[in-house]
């Protein structure tokens, strides 16, 4: 990287000044989008369906499978435009599988509740070792 009088990589730009046009040149950095929301509804769709599906999300025991699928029929049906949350679940449903409760209780330190007894009225809810928990209902 040459810099001279606050110019970063001088030698570039200069070159690059004879073939692009100067408002390009000159315009202030931006980012880019990710397509995040397409793929999850087409090419991962299979993927959010697979890992997000009311029976594997029962079993982490962490979430209301019925509020996730919710979430999912909501997003699909565009009603719920938040492809970043959806991207964050779906990997996160896609390491608890691969990694398994015991993984999560260890990087966390939050214990997933059990289940209640049949017939118990007592709210299932993520016990957490820190001073708040983490997810309730």
């Amino acid at each position: 990287f040459k810099y001279r009088n606050g110019i970063l990589k001088r030698i570039l730009k200069t070159l690059a000044w004879r073939f692009v046009p100067r408002e390009l040149l000159e315009r202030p950095k931006s980012g880019f989008a990710i397509p995040v929301e397409r793929w999850l509804k087409r090419d991962l769709n299979d993927l959010v369906h697979r890992y997000l599906s009311p029976e594997r999300v029962a079993g982490w025991n962490l979430f209301d499978p019925a509020k996730v699928a919710s979430a999912v029929e909501g997003f699909e049906r565009g009603v719920f435009r938040n492809g970043r949350f959806m991207w964050s679940l779906l990997m996160f449903a896609i390491w608890m599988e691969e990694s398994g409760p015991g993984r999560f209780q260890a990087c966390t330190g939050v214990v997933p509740a059990r289940k209640p007894a049949v017939g118990s009225e007592e709210p299932s809810r993520i016990r957490s070792t820190a001073s708040t928990p983490i997810i309730t209902e």
